[in-house]
């Protein structure tokens, strides 16, 4: 069972699963934020082993650790993906995200639509152009991972290239850091090495590791020469500045040595678990020799932007729309609880009123010498009473507001006063819906008597892509 600590919805899982290997780590956020990793299971496997075998293990590994179809991200073996820094006459990310997708077949012989593409935005220059660290994948091979989650049954699952996890361990656990270096990560019979600068990557190769032979020290250091050449080559950017190497000294001290001697770059070893927060037995793992975890560590640090997730565009595209649903739903259910409330007050005031007339109605029967003044006074309510109800209800600015919102504005949060001011706040991909917003309200009959106006609109990021989060104010004029 999971600690009372933590909530279902705090739980996710990271896992990377290969023909040979099965990795899955159960991670939790706290209320400060903070990432914890709590358990990990592992299977071995002999090479090339089949999808249902694949499938039944991950099952049984999800079962025993608790899963109840929490977030499960995915790490991409660096191995079954290609990456390539490109330059894209766009800055608008759907343009880009386009463009990049039709340059994919010029890196691998397959036609556009059997590949999947992400990218990694990188920097816009003063051309305009939008550099990206484009990612690509064959279609078969994450439609096998789709296949697999669909057998068992797992709907929240994202795909993230390795390489990312790398990038993100470094720079979030090193967020004064600034300089560019060469992140080597070395598992069991892979090795991959990133080229990163300013919490971006700009390059990055995968290759075998024969570390079961003398003098395989040598082929990482080949390799490193290979990648720092093929990176200024590609990308024309200045040699970076040292090498990481993810691991313990106790495993990696020798290549150290050799690393630094044949490259002339200065040489660390990062034991990034001692940063974190592991329990003993998962520490045990993480810090041993036979396999690396860095990059599954890496992803689970902090959120990572939708551009660069290979899943097919068709389930993103879902998942946007199912997410979109899912935020109507809270903002309807807002909605219905605060017309609930404003309800129950509007009914007692109505009652209290009710209560007060029939007084007032019984006092004119009993007495006849003020009955002029009493019935200039009863006047006098009779009209307060007729000017309340010419205000409009929170009932009527509610479905006045279902009528006019355009669609691809989502309001999360709405108030409405007794002195008559309307706070309207809300989301939207495009700042003109905004505009056209505004203007429905001023043509509308209901908001018509308020004076209405925009008091900010802002950029921010969200898993769905940009949004631009806004407040509109009404006051009655």
């Amino acid at each position: 069972m999971l600690p009372k600590t933590y909530k279902k919805a705090d739980v996710f899982f990271i896992c990377q699963f290969s023909e040979a290997r099965l990795r899955v780590i159960r991670c939790a956020r706290t209320v400060a934020g903070k990432v914890e990793f709590l358990e990990s299971k592992a299977r071995e496997f002999p090479v090339l082993t089949d999808k249902e075998t694949l499938s039944l293990n991950l099952g049984q590994i999800l079962k025993e650790l608790d899963f109840r179809d929490n977030p499960l991200i995915v790490s991409l073996p660096r191995a079954q993906a290609t990456c390539r820094y490109l330059k894209i006459p766009s800055k608008i990310p759907s343009e880009v995200e386009q463009i990049a997708s039709l340059q994919a077949p010029r890196y691998l012989p397959y036609q556009a639509n059997e590949l999947i593409t992400a990218y990694q935005p990188i920097l816009v220059d003063q051309d305009g152009y939008t550099h990206i660290n484009l990612f690509i994948a064959h279609r078969d091979v994450i439609e096998d991972y789709t296949k697999i989650f669909k057998k068992l049954n797992v709907k929240n699952y994202s795909v993230f290239l390795s390489s990312v996890g790398l990038l993100n361990l470094y720079y979030t656990l090193n967020p004064q850091i600034k300089s560019s270096a060469i992140l080597i990560d070395i598992d069991a019979d892979q090795a991959q090495i990133a080229i990163v600068n300013k919490d971006n990557f700009f390059f990055s190769r995968s290759f075998k590791v024969p570390r079961n032979l003398p003098e395989w020290e040598n082929v990482i250091t080949q390799e490193i020469n290979k990648t720092r050449n093929a990176c200024l080559k590609e990308t024309s950017y200045q040699d970076p500045e040292k090498i990481v190497i993810f691991g313990s000294p106790d495993n990696f001290q020798s290549l150290t040595e050799i690393v630094n001697k044949q490259t002339a770059i200065p040489v660390e070893i990062f034991p990034y678990w001692q940063k974190l927060s592991f329990p003993q037995v998962l520490l045990n793992q993480v810090s041993g020799s036979g396999v690396s975890y860095a990059h599954l560590v890496g992803l689970g640090l902090k959120s990572i932007p939708e551009s660069a997730s290979l899943l097919p565009p068709e389930i993103r595209s879902q998942a946007r729309n199912n997410l979109k649903a899912r935020e109507k739903l809270r903002v309807v259910y807002f909605l219905l609880c605060v017309v609930i409330i404003f309800a129950l007050g509007v009914l007692k005031n109505i009652d209290n009123k009710v209560r007060f007339l029939g007084y007032v109605k019984a006092e004119l029967n009993k007495i006849e010498k003020d009955a002029r003044s009493i019935e200039g006074l009863q006047e006098r309510v009779e009209f307060v009473e007729k000017s309340h109800q010419k205000k409009p209800s929170a009932l009527d600015i509610l479905y006045e507001l279902h009528q006019i919102i355009p669609e691809e504005v989502v309001l999360t949060n709405f108030s409405y006063d007794q002195s008559g001011q309307i706070v309207l706040r809300g989301q939207t991909p495009q700042m003109n819906n905004i505009f056209e917003f505004v203007t429905r309200l001023e043509q509308s009959a209901v908001f018509r008597s308020f004076e209405t106006k925009v008091r900010y609109a802002s950029n921010k990021k969200s898993s769905v892509g940009d949004l631009i989060d806004f407040e509109i104010g009404g006051v009655k004029k």
